[in-house]
This record gives structure tokens, sequence and C-alpha cells, in this order.
């Protein structure tokens, strides 16, 4: 069965208990119970947001999508290839079309676009005026490239590559799982500095656009899952489902914490501000504290996060594509509406939008800031990045 093929199975799958059910939209089918860092009271809302401010309907399905720096433009990918828009929706530039391109990361100066397409990542120069792409490297393997994230300083660029699956290493016979490893380029010349001391555990069903996320310094790579090393020549399991920290100067793990008994988290966010990762995965969200290593907020949901995000200032995050969460009052405010499972959720860098993108190819800029309760927040500024 090809990739495509089990994920439109897992949609019909999805669609049917959504039926059962009698499900609405997304937001109707999750728990109400919110945990939170902050509040020790959490309250809980069943609201929506406005209608979409603007939309595009594209062909195929989503793997990654996310705001140019500046917030003028979107950039999404999948099965249809790459195709930028305008902040409203208008198509301005299509390369890859009809191919898989499963991941897109912006250098944080919006100078630069890196993509993975097969064994390759493809490096691209963008043209804010001509609003034009131009390639202007590749960096090739014999790996498949299923993950790629820009540090926020602009110094390096990490992708996530897997080897062929072993279906002796499968969690079922699915044959999903793969080995996948991180590699740390240096982008003033393009050379390879580490390549990740572990091999880590990924489920090729799902989009590994948030598989990894950077520290807001960029000195470190957050991830999940289970941990492999060689031993005696074997590939053997170093730790049980974790989170674990790379240190990006080295390669090596330098935290793991245990998360041991819960299902393989799908997606992770570094918070703005504080040592905090949430996990997204198939029994919600959850947040840890890196200072003590301990849950300390979170959310239960029925359905895969394939995508977490927090908002730029750090107060909100979104799980599912649309959900959003106050961790400071404690409260779930509502989501976007949709009766299709949203794959892609990106808050806008001014913290007052948000991108989603669905499994049937429509995109969408939502208006969390119509959602009662909703304070307006101010954006984290970061540290100028390094040219490229």
């Amino acid at each position: 069965m090809s990739e495509r093929d089990r994920r439109a199975l897992w949609v019909s799958i999805l669609a049917l208990i959504m039926v059962l059910l009698a499900v609405p939209d997304v937001s109707a089918a999750m728990s109400q119970t919110v945990m939170t860092p902050l509040a020790p009271t959490p309250t809980s809302a069943q609201s929506e947001m406005s209608t979409a401010q603007f939309e595009q309907s594209l062909s195929g399905g989503f793997y990654d999508g996310d705001w140019h720096p500046s917030g003028e433009f979107i950039a999404m990918a999948g099965e249809s290839g790459l195709t930028i828009l305008t902040n409203d929706m208008h198509i301005i530039s299509q390369i890859h079309a009809g191919e898989l391109v499963r991941s897109l990361s912006w250098h944080p100066n919006g100078s630069q676009l890196a993509l993975t397409i097969g064994n390759t990542i493809e490096i691209w120069q963008w043209d804010n005026v001509g609003q034009q792409l131009q390639l202007l490297t590749t960096l090739s393997s014999n790996l498949e490239q299923l993950g790629v994230y820009w540090s926020p300083t602009g110094e390096r660029l990490a992708n996530l590559e897997v080897e062929p699956v072993d279906p002796l290493w499968a969690a079922d016979d699915s044959g999903l799982l793969a080995f996948g490893q991180i590699r740390f380029w240096n982008t003033s010349s393009w050379t390879l500095e580490h390549i990740s001391e572990d091999h880590f555990s990924v489920n090729l069903l799902y989009s590994q656009a948030t598989f990894l996320d950077w520290s807001p310094d960029g000195r470190y790579l957050a991830g999940s899952g289970y941990a492999y090393g060689l031993i005696d020549e074997e590939w053997r399991t170093r730790s049980g489902v974790s989170i674990y920290v790379i240190d990006a100067n080295t390669g090596q793990r330098a935290q793991t914490i245990s998360i041991s008994g819960e299902p393989e988290p799908l997606s992770v966010a570094w918070h703005p501000t504080q040592n905090w990762i949430l996990l997204g995965g198939g029994n919600g969200t959850k947040v840890y504290d890196l200072a003590t290593s301990e849950f300390i907020g979170g959310l239960a949901v029925s359905f895969n996060n394939e995508t977490v995000d927090w908002s730029p200032g750090g107060r909100y995050y979104t799980a599912i594509g649309g959900i959003v969460i106050d961790v400071v009052t404690g409260n779930y405010l509502g989501s976007a509406h949709s009766e299709v499972p949203i794959i892609v959720g990106r808050w806008s860098p001014d913290g007052r939008r948000l991108l989603t993108g669905r499994l049937d190819g429509l995109v969408a800029i939502e208006d969390p800031t119509s959602l009662p309760g909703f304070v307006a927040e101010i954006p984290v500024t970061p540290a100028p990045p390094s040219a490229p």
C-alpha cells in the first residue's frame, strides 16, 4: 500500500468515526478537561472562530505550511508540490507541481526557503519584491528526507532523514516505523557539521513538519519518540518513549525525559520564552518543563495531533491545527470550524492570525482574535538572525 493510500485510508476511517459519533466538527470531539502550567482551575468553552478571512483550494493533501517571517506570504508543501501565496490567498509561485514536497522552512530573515523532496534538500532564494524563487543549492543523500528545520539564528539547518523500513522493527504489520537520523549543516558554507549520535523512531504515516523544534537561542533541538543506538553492532533501544534534547554543537543528546507508557508523540514545539516542550500525539497535548523534567499541563483529545505550535508570545498554543488553548487562564478558547481534519496549524508572526491546511486541500487564514476571551499578546522579539 502506498503512502498516499495509507493517508487516504486514515482519512476515511476518521471520517467514519466522526459520523458514528455524530461529531459535527473537530472541536466537539475533544474532552473539555484542560490542565495548564499557570492556572489551578481551568475552564472550557465550545466556541468557533468567525468565518475564515481568506481561503484557497489546492489539489492534494498537505504535509507542511508556514508563514514568511514578514507575515506577507505563506508557503504550503504537500502532494501538489510547493505553493507560495500572499497572505490574502492569491497564488504567486508554484514549483514541483504534482510531486510530493514533505516539508519546508523559511530562513528567519525570510531571504531563503528550504524544502525536502525525495532524497534531496533544496535551498531556494526568495525575492520579496519580484516574488520569485531561485534555486541556490541542493543537499543530497541516499536516505529519504522527511523534515527540514532552519535554526532561529540562521546559522544552522537541521534535517530529518530515514533509513529504509525494516519489517522487524515496524510497530505492527503496517510497516510505518522507520529509523530517523538528524544532520546539522553550517549554512554559511553548506558543510555537514554533525550527525545525531542516536537514531529515532519515525512514523511515516504522519507529517514530520513539527517532529523537531529548535530552542529559541538555536543551541538545542528537541524531538520525541524512541531513541536507538548501535550496541554490539545491532540497533537497540536506548530509551523508551522520551523527549530528547540534542546539542546542535555536538549532535549528542543533552537531556532525556522519559514519558514511557504514553502513545508516541507526533509533534513537538519549544516555547518561545520558557524551557517548556509541547507534545502532540494520539492522546492530546502535554507540556513538560525541561528544568524539572515534569509534566505541567495539557489537553485530552481523541484525534492525532500532527502539528502543534506556540503563539509568538507564548500565551497560546494550537493543536490539531485549529484548537486554541490559553495557558494563562487555563481556558480552551475554541477552534477553527472544519469537518475535515486540519493537518497544518501555524500562528502568524503578529500572533493575530492562524494558518490552517486541511487534508482535502483547503488552506485558510483564520481569526483567533474572534474567540471569546482572546487577549492580544506582545510577540517576543528574537535576536536578529545571521545573514545567509
